[in-house]
């Protein structure tokens, strides 16, 4: 009889055999870099004031330089840009993540995302959505 540990709130999980897998095809072709996938955090207060900052820093140099912004401000379709609804967060594998939630549906950039689980990155203090068959409990 085996006894298979479930994913749980409060349990503790990290990369799943499919999710190392995952991440080493990520970057196979780039030598330098370490194996990770990338989870999805909501968009914060503050990314958002940093995007919108980067963003008028890019109009300022722009027409500083004397060019046209209109592809910085709207999309090839001419519809103007919105701010992303979501930020990438590395997930290492071999690191223990703390789950908040263990089934989730996540929603980013406008779409919902079934079969997804919420961790907390203890690194940078984010709720992070992952896909389920990435992680394991430990």
């Amino acid at each position: 009889m085996s006894v298979e540990k479930k994913i749980r709130k409060n349990g503790l999980v990290q990369l799943s055999s499919i999710g190392v897998e995952r991440a080493e095809r990520l970057v196979r072709y780039n030598s330098g870099d370490a194996p990770v996938i990338w989870g999805k955090s909501k968009f914060t207060q503050d990314d958002y004031e940093a995007w919108t900052a980067d963003r008028q820093r890019q109009i300022e140099e722009t027409k500083a330089a004397g060019g046209n912004t209109f592809s910085i401000t709207h999309r090839d379709d001419g519809e103007s840009r919105l701010s992303p609804t979501s930020t990438n967060v590395k997930i290492h594998p071999g690191k223990v993540y703390q789950v908040l939630r263990a089934r989730i549906v996540g929603h980013w950039n406008y779409r919902e995302y079934k079969g997804q689980t919420l961790i907390l990155d203890p690194i940078t203090g984010r709720e992070v959505y992952v896909p389920r068959d990435f992680v394991e409990a430990v």
